[in-house]
């Protein structure tokens, strides 16, 4: 127990400088046994940006949205509401919401290890001027996706 107590004293948030901000878009639909911990995981990231959350539900019938709006998230979090046409329109339809420079976007399943943001920006940042994109390393548990049965 000592010794998981000295561990997570190491993993805090040392912020030396400001990191970009992002936006992290999330598809939803029909998402309200999953999507607190996917927002959970977002909260828990060791960034020095500012992280905006917007949340895109594609017209869940399962009381997802109305989910979200009880957690009280705060100004970062937004939710957009649209009727059901695919995750393919509600990412689009996400995208003309973002105000930040750098966007990821994760499904509504998906737990975010800790430094998954952190991790993801440094590569997106010092890349070559060229690369508009990059992904998380799965193998290596930067990201967890759930699979359901």
């Amino acid at each position: 127990m000592l010794c998981s107590l000295l561990w997570n004293k190491k993993d805090k948030k040392i912020c030396k400088k400001k990191e970009e901000d992002v936006t992290i878009l999330i598809p939803m639909y029909n998402s309200k046994k999953t999507i607190k911990e996917t927002i959970e995981s977002i909260k828990k990231q060791k960034y020095c940006g500012n992280i905006y959350v917007n949340i895109i539900d594609d017209g869940s019938i399962d009381g997802s949205s109305e989910l979200i709006k009880s957690l009280n998230l705060g100004s970062e979090v937004t939710l957009l509401e649209l009727e059901h046409k695919g995750k393919a329109y509600a990412l689009n339809e996400g995208l003309q919401h973002v105000k930040t420079d750098y966007t990821i976007t994760v499904d509504s399943d998906t737990i975010l290890h800790p430094l998954a943001v952190r991790n993801i920006m440094r590569k997106l940042v010092n890349s070559d001027e060229k690369t508009v994109a990059t992904a998380g390393c799965f193998n290596m548990g930067i990201i967890k996706s759930r699979i359901w049965n």
